[in-house]
């Protein structure tokens, strides 16, 4: 949302409109979604996760039923994600984890140049941001043959991770 937060600037300031509807729409949209989804995981109490993570997987449905939400529902279900999870294990998720990775991970470098840091250790910070890149990708170049195809991986995967929360939940206890 940096990136969008930042074309709206620019396209605020140059009075381009239609750019300024379609991009404020879609913050708008994932402003919407991170409300939705915070009330869903506050309701859900324990099974906030798995809870979270079916809602997401019936976002990533309605592209399937019709094309015409797919910016919408997808964005959506981007915000409501990130009130599914708030800590991995001890570790406190931060919402803007991909832009919080490569800071950490700059930071890191930067520790580096200084002769501050020792060791690699902060390498670790651009794995989330290179898995996310490497889907991306892959999926935008395989959506070019196989987009339905693709649409229906990631519902089944979705719904792979529904289950699999689920279960972890139900096994914590």
């Amino acid at each position: 949302m940096s990136g969008n937060s930042t074309m709206l600037a620019v396209n605020l300031a140059r009075a381009e409109w239609p750019q300024v509807q379609v991009i404020g729409t879609v913050i708008g949209v994932f402003v919407a979604g991170a409300a939705i989804g915070q009330v869903v995981a506050d309701l859900s109490g324990r099974w906030r996760l798995p809870v979270v993570v079916a809602l997401v997987t019936i976002l990533l449905a309605l592209p399937l039923v019709t094309q015409s939400v797919a910016v919408l529902a997808l964005t959506f279900a981007m915000g409501a994600l990130n009130a599914g999870m708030v800590h991995a294990g001890a570790v406190t998720v931060s919402i803007t984890f991909v832009t919080g990775a490569l800071v950490r991970f700059g930071q890191g470098l930067g520790g580096l140049l200084l002769g501050r840091t020792g060791g690699w250790a902060w390498l670790a910070h651009m794995v989330p941001w290179s898995g996310l890149m490497a889907g991306a990708v892959l999926a935008t170049l395989a959506s070019r043959h196989y987009a339905a195809t693709i649409d229906a991986a990631l519902l089944f995967l979705a719904g792979v991770l529904t289950v699999l929360t689920t279960v972890a939940v139900r096994r914590a206890g």
